[in-house]
């Protein structure tokens, strides 16, 4: 029976302190921290309680815990105050060709060199899309720059320039030479003929000498 009514007393006893444990805990009352790059959830006041904290779209925890603690009134970290850190976009390479990836907030940039576009500079621009040859010539597309396979009779960067087949002087005998989209013809003196006017026409072939006479 003595032994009964000490278990009790002590039970009792007991009782009495969790009471004014639970009597002396406090919530934490104060603003509760922030941190830079995360989400700022309404923290749980209530001693013993947790929050949870978030990083922003395009940021990531780097170092400490996201986990906020109310101890007694005082706000702490479950471990090492977190750090939310800028994620590199461009640590996967985005940009292509060349081009230099400039880090954003979840998101990048690529600088193109001449010659690319397009969000990661992986498109060849069409530096034939103005048509630049001219006179029937092919354009041939290349980076930032292009070719032009010109028709027979032009030439220069854009096939622009007729030729000058004249330039060889191919007519002969005083015979005035016309240039002609990759050819020429000679305008030839009296008594000449043929492609060059080298050719002296045979002025005697119709036998125009009578009587006898020798014609030369």
């Amino acid at each position: 029976m003595k032994f009964a009514l000490t278990s009790l007393s002590f039970y009792v006893v007991l009782l009495h302190l969790v009471n004014i444990q639970s009597s002396l805990a406090q919530n934490c009352t104060g603003a509760a921290p922030v941190i830079a790059n995360a989400s700022s959830p309404a923290a749980n006041t209530t001693d013993g309680a947790a929050t949870t904290f978030t990083c922003n779209e395009g940021y990531e925890l780097t170092s400490g815990n996201l986990t906020l603690l109310c101890d007694n009134g005082t706000w702490s970290w479950d471990g090492v105050e977190p750090v939310c850190s800028d994620i590199d976009d461009c640590g996967s390479s985005p940009c292509k060709n060349g081009a230099t990836c400039t880090d954003q907030v979840n998101d990048y940039m690529c600088t193109c060199v001449p010659g690319y576009s397009d969000k990661n500079c992986s498109t060849d621009i069409d530096d034939c899309s103005t048509n630049p040859c001219e006179n029937g010539a092919t354009c041939n597309d290349e980076v930032n720059d292009y070719n032009c396979t010109c028709v027979p009779g032009y030439s220069d960067k854009n096939c622009s320039t007729d030729i000058d087949d004249c330039s060889t002087n191919p007519c002969e005998n005083g015979a005035t030479c016309n240039d002609e989209v990759n050819d020429y013809n000679c305008t030839c003196v009296p008594g000449y003929s043929d492609k060059n006017c080298s050719t002296d026409i045979d002025d005697c072939s119709t036998n125009p000498c009578q009587n006898g006479g020798t014609c030369a």
